[in-house]
């Protein structure tokens, strides 16, 4: 990814797996103008983020205010249940967070920064 002027990222998923690699690249690709968002602060922030917002991406209102909010131009979308056992142990909050989640932050994008890339990461192997 390469910094275009006027560019703001918003990035789920900042406490997971793969999240504290890309946030930081982000960070020293864009700056300030990157919106590092996880569910929760606990479990605490990579240091390279500075502040991590709140955000459940399973709240419809809440990811629709965040999107309204910072009116992205990209949004990297990272938020998934990261252990295979802890997804297929609880089904029903997997399909929250991957299917209902991913749902809310594309029809957030669509309703409220609709010219907005997005980027969605996801893995076979929480299904498998």
């Amino acid at each position: 990814m390469v910094r275009e002027a006027g560019m703001r990222v918003l990035m789920t998923g900042a406490n997971g797996f793969v999240g504290p690699y890309v946030g930081e690249a982000l960070r020293k690709i864009c700056g300030p103008e990157v919106v590092i968002a996880a569910t929760s602060k606990d479990g605490g922030p990579h240091p390279a983020f500075g502040q991590v917002e709140e955000l459940d991406v399973t709240d419809t209102a809440a990811v629709h205010e965040a999107m309204a909010r910072h009116r992205p131009t990209h949004v990297i979308h990272l938020a998934a249940v990261a252990a295979p056992d802890a997804a297929q142990a609880n089904p029903r909050n997997t399909w929250r967070i991957h299917v209902d989640g991913a749902l809310n932050v594309a029809n957030a994008i669509l309703n409220t920064a609709p010219d907005c890339w997005l980027v969605h990461v996801g893995s076979g192997l929480v299904y498998g």
